[in-house]
């Protein structure tokens, strides 16, 4: 039967069990809180509308009010670039572990983890982020539309907070598909390791098959062997890279026999190295090929006359270097950079450790800020530009605006959510 971390696809319970694999639910947070920054950095990255000043009322909310550099415009490209390519996967990656770790009865798996998650994400993709949506403009608007500079269009907004809808979606259909496997032949299906040698060739044979599937979803300038009914959940705003779906299936099996992966792997202290390494080494590849290439330059920063509501295809895809380079890197990116984070934290000390802390409330502020985050991002990004306008404080460089806003989000959605449980449990308390 799964445990309460296992029945959320992100973060954990927020104190110590004799369960728990503490590494697990430290990687949890970890990725929340970059995807949190991930966020942050695209609308830092992206113009928004300046919220107070008349004559721009009028223009498109895509029109800026201020630019980053162009270095920092790089940068922040690069940085979310990146984090496209292993994000998705190392999600996927974690939720494997979590599902091969309730193994118990699949009934109750499904009952309580895919089933409930489905729901979340259906509600929440079609109704709940039109409903959200629809509140904020409204209430943001005033008069003569005085604050659409926070939130910027309706639809826009729509784009924006789809959440993790698409991620659940495709993880219920991941997680049906190993129960059934389970159910057949559990473990002895889904197990792709058997041997040190076993697990190169598996390695090898994954990566060339997603080099081969970034290669189709980028010459169709689309990611092909996705279902329509997921192709609806998934905006623009955080479009996965050409490597998806597969590079999720593969995170996921990985995921699932992690515990014999790690069995196989050799203790070595590199392994804390492997990831920073391998992040940096994906930094200065992408760098210098959108330094090389002004097609892939094009394609890692959003365009803003359309962003959020269309995304752009890969410019001048075809059998030439810069399409190879940016495939051979998405997939490798996808493949290498989860796998050696979630070696890291399973050999690391310090990642070890449950760095849960009583008192500070219930795992579901994590879950929650997964569909919500976007809000104070806005809120955050829009009061940033108002003290700029207002007050002539600056902070100029955009990295730091980026830095600033993906830090606090987190921080106000947990106090807002905590404040929300503590009324919760005062009222019970009084009807007792």
């Amino acid at each position: 039967m799964p445990s309460h971390s296992e029945s959320s696809p992100l973060l954990p319970l927020p104190f110590r069990t004799d369960t728990r694999v503490h590494y697990l639910d430290n990687l949890r947070t970890v990725l929340v809180v970059l995807l949190v920054l991930h966020h942050a950095a695209i609308t830092i990255l992206t113009p928004s509308p300046a919220p107070s000043t008349p004559s721009t009322l009028s223009t498109p909310s895509t029109l800026p009010s201020y630019f980053p550099t162009e270095l920092e415009r790089t940068i922040l490209a690069i940085f979310t670039t990146t984090n496209k390519a292993f994000l998705w996967s190392a999600f996927y990656l974690v939720s494997g572990y979590a599902s091969a770790r309730a193994n118990g009865n699949d009934q109750k798996f499904v009952r309580h983890r895919s089933l409930p998650l489905a729901v979340h994400g259906l509600v929440w993709g079609s109704v709940g982020r039109k409903g959200v949506a629809w509140v904020l403009t409204a209430m943001a608007g005033g008069k003569g539309g005085q604050g659409k500079g926070v939130f910027g269009t309706r639809e826009e907004l729509e784009v924006m907070l789809v959440g993790p809808a698409t991620y659940i979606a495709f993880l219920v259909v991941l997680d049906c598909v190993y129960v059934v496997l389970r159910v057949m032949g559990a473990p002895r299906l889904t197990r792709v390791v058997g041997s040190r040698d076993g697990f190169i060739s598996a390695v090898v044979l994954m990566g060339i098959a997603l080099v081969v599937c970034a290669y189709v979803n980028t010459m169709q300038g689309a990611i092909a062997p996705l279902p329509s009914f997921l192709s609806a959940l998934v905006s623009a705003f955080d479009y996965p890279l050409p490597d998806a779906p597969l590079s999720c299936i593969v995170a996921y099996a990985v995921g699932v026999n992690w515990g014999s992966i790690k069995d196989a792997l050799p203790a070595t202290r590199i392994s804390r190295f492997l990831f920073p390494f391998t992040l940096v080494a994906s930094y200065a590849f992408l760098s210098l090929a959108s330094t090389l290439s002004n097609s892939i330059s094009q394609y890692i920063q959003p365009d803003p006359a359309t962003f959020p509501i269309t995304r752009r295809p890969f410019p001048n895809a075809g059998p030439n270097m810069h399409t190879f380079a940016f495939v051979l890197w998405d997939a490798l990116t996808s493949l290498i950079l989860p796998f050696t984070l979630l070696w890291c934290f399973s050999a690391t000390s310090l990642l070890r450790r449950s760095w849960a802390v009583r008192g500070m409330g219930s795992w579901r502020k994590g879950y929650v800020l997964t569909y919500v985050h976007m809000i104070p991002v806005l809120v955050l990004r829009w009061a940033l530009e108002r003290v700029r306008e207002e007050m002539g404080v600056e902070v100029k460089s955009a990295v730091v605006r980026a830095v600033v806003v993906g830090g606090l989000a987190p921080v106000l959605v947990w106090v807002v959510v905590r404040g929300l449980e503590v009324v919760v449990t005062a009222v019970r308390n009084l009807r007792r």
